[in-house]
């Protein structure tokens, strides 16, 4: 088959004069010279079509006639027909090379599958396709039972059975096909049950579920299967069952680690550590970050964390350094999230943050308390720098595992699913 890209001039030159006698007086002359110079373009076109499709012709020439003459609407219809009738006959011819490329690299039924796209009416290839096509069934036999047992010894018994499957459409009264086929199902059915009662058993029920639904429709009303997959079903229930009561149990375990307010005002209760006031802001000079949870009577929560201290004066910080371990993250401390207020010869000064303004701040604070050293720096006028104390850092340890109890406000703000409900300063 010929497929080599030439460069062809002579239709450049041909649709270049037609294109000036298009352009000039349309004199009777001219008319009829443009009208002798339409047929005899129909007749080249309808002659390279012919050829290509009775003798293989280059295509890349006929494909460089179509692209020329498109402008042209009085040949549309013309081009429009050859071009359909040639894609036609390429498309074909093309599945014909892709079969040969299969076949040479032994995927015999990929190869049948493309040569089976051959046009009927392709007279040039296709009782050659037919020849190859019966080459390929004579010798995929014994290559693809040698394919299947390979994934049948390495527990791929499905994608062996399905080998041996399509192999047997070509032999349907083969009986050691049929006998091949009933192993890989014997042993995809018994390998199956063996795994799903594995990860039964390591109560991973969905993969159970899984490994049965994946088989089912091999063995329709199987009652074994059946039975199993019901069992696991009802195990999932159990489970989930069961580890929302641990949750709960574990939710009032660390609620009763705290102190609770309910807010008229924001219609949501407020969580501190317990023993803290939840009306005011509990930062020391020793005490510098403190962690408090709101949260809505439809159970969404939001994070806040104050950073601050008392001091003998003002540092006028304007963001806050973390460090934890070898990490560092900042936040800025612009005047809406900052406070100052003067305590009879001290001064408080402090920052609020919550987690709608910084999606990170939960998994920020879960860094400081898992940390082994945690530090934060207030850096202002002065740097001011704090070590977290095992009090601090088990409190944000504390409020950063109970918000995970609720439903995240920085996380349905950010999915765009809610609207913010409390001030955040």
């Amino acid at each position: 088959m010929s497929r080599n890209l030439n460069t062809f001039n002579e239709n450049d030159l041909i649709i270049e004069n037609y294109l000036q006698t298009v352009k000039k007086n349309t004199s009777n002359m001219s008319v009829l010279i443009i009208d002798n110079i339409d047929k005899n373009l129909i007749s080249k076109i309808n002659q390279l079509t012919f050829d290509y499709i009775e003798n293989d012709t280059d295509y890349n020439e006929l494909a460089i006639w179509f692209k020329g003459l498109k402008e042209f609407p009085k040949l549309n219809e013309a081009i429009n027909k050859n071009e359909e009738t040639f894609l036609k006959y390429k498309k074909s011819r093309d599945s014909m090379e892709a079969g040969d490329k299969s076949y040479e690299s032994s995927d015999y039924l990929d190869a049948i599958a493309s040569y089976n796209e051959v046009l009927s009416e392709d007279k040039l290839y296709y009782e050659k396709v037919q020849l190859k096509i019966d080459k390929c069934i004579g010798e995929m036999y014994d290559y693809y039972i040698r394919e299947a047992d390979k994934l049948d010894l390495i527990n791929a018994h499905k994608d062996a059975y399905n080998i041996a499957k399509q192999v047997s459409e070509y032999y349907p009264d083969d009986s050691n096909l049929k006998s091949k086929m009933d192993t890989y199902l014997k042993n995809l059915y018994d390998w199956t049950i063996k795994k799903a009662e594995e990860y039964n058993s390591v109560n991973n029920y969905d993969a159970a579920i899984e490994a049965i639904g994946d088989i089912d429709n091999l063995f329709p009303g199987d009652s074994l299967l059946t039975q199993k997959k019901a069992i696991y079903e009802d195990n999932r229930l159990k489970a989930i069952e069961e580890e929302k009561q641990r949750r709960e149990r574990r939710k009032n375990e660390l609620l009763a680690k705290t102190s609770k307010r309910y807010d008229k005002e924001l219609d949501a209760d407020i969580y501190v550590p317990q023993g803290y006031s939840t009306y005011y802001v509990n930062l020391t000079s020793s005490y510098n970050i403190e962690p408090r949870l709101f949260v809505t009577v439809d159970g969404v929560a939001m994070l806040m964390v104050f950073t601050g201290f008392i001091s003998n004066k003002y540092l006028n910080f304007n963001s806050v350094v973390f460090q934890a371990d070898d990490e560092t993250f900042e936040w800025e401390t612009p005047d809406n999230v900052k406070k100052k207020q003067n305590l009879f010869g001290e001064v408080g000064e402090w920052s609020i943050h919550s987690s709608i303004e910084n999606f990170q701040l939960i998994e920020q604070m879960k860094k400081m308390s898992d940390s082994d050293h945690s530090k934060i720096i207030f850096t202002g006028d002065e740097n001011l720098e704090h070590t977290l104390t095992l009090t601090e850092k088990n409190n944000l340890k504390l409020f950063v595992e109970l918000s995970g109890f609720y439903v995240n406000l920085d996380t349905l703000i950010e999915d765009e699913k809610y609207d913010p409900l409390f001030p955040v300063s």
